[in-house]
């Protein structure tokens, strides 16, 4: 009988679930990024500025996981791959 380990590196289905969700927090931390830059009200005043802050720290967060698990960007890694 195989050890089988749901986290495993070479778990294909897991490293798929990676690329696809990467890619969606990406995406969608960068739509709330401009949506605190270019579409908040001013009546916000400096909350905006902090939610900006905690935006861009999510941000960075799941990149620097994509990087440590996937051991590349994710599709942004894909991508590299294509153009070099």
């Amino acid at each position: 009988m195989d050890n089988f380990t749901l986290f495993d590196s070479h778990n294909d289905a897991l490293l798929l679930f990676y690329n696809i969700n990467g890619a969606i927090c990406i995406l969608l931390n960068l739509l709330a990024i401009y949506l605190i830059v270019f579409k908040s009200s001013r009546n916000m005043g400096e909350y905006r500025w902090h939610l900006l802050h905690y935006q861009n720290t999510m941000t960075g967060s799941i990149l620097e996981y994509l990087h440590i698990i996937m051991g590349y960007w994710g599709v942004c890694g894909h991508f590299m791959n294509y153009i070099n």
